[in-house]
């Protein structure tokens, strides 16, 4: 029998299989299938060994359909291996963009997809690699405009 892999190396390999298997990740619904890239359920195959853990990410190679859609030689993985190993697969959206007083910088609301599976629903990045121009009007208004305002309703000199 052979000996089982350390997880680091379980890992490595499994983030390999993304690579050449990214069509065929799934997430785990509340109804117990998969969600596929292209919108399309599946469920683990019964004779893996996964079908009774249920992991929330999974990578098969293979789907296939016997009279219902089965994912065979699952592996688990993880939401973020994805979008490092196929960052030209992802798409992002930026959203409400705020000024972050305690750091001084502009941030916004990030959310990653993968076709129809969401990899990251709420993540802060940086603004202004996104949009400069829109960073840049956000800090204006927030950091120098509403920063007097505050002063002024304090009571204190505005230089």
């Amino acid at each position: 029998m052979p000996r089982p892999l350390p997880p680091q190396r379980e890992s490595e390999i499994h983030r390999a299989v993304i690579a050449g298997f990214v069509s065929q990740i799934g997430r785990r619904q509340d109804d117990g299938t998969y969600a596929g890239v292209t919108g399309a359920a599946f469920v683990i195959h019964r004779d893996s060994v996964l079908a009774r853990r249920s992991p929330t990410w999974i990578v098969a190679s293979e789907v296939v359909d016997i009279g219902r859609r089965s994912a065979r030689m699952v592996a688990r993985i993880q939401a973020d291996w994805v979008e490092r190993v196929a960052p030209h697969m992802v798409k992002r959206q930026a959203s409400e963009p705020h000024y972050l007083p305690e750091s001084g910088h502009v941030a916004a609301w990030e959310k990653v997809v993968l076709g129809a599976l969401v990899l990251t629903a709420r993540r802060r990045v940086p603004y202004e690699p996104i949009d400069p121009e829109g960073a840049r009007q956000v800090f204006i208004h927030a950091a120098l405009v509403e920063e007097q305002r505050r002063e002024s309703d304090r009571g204190e000199t505005v230089k």
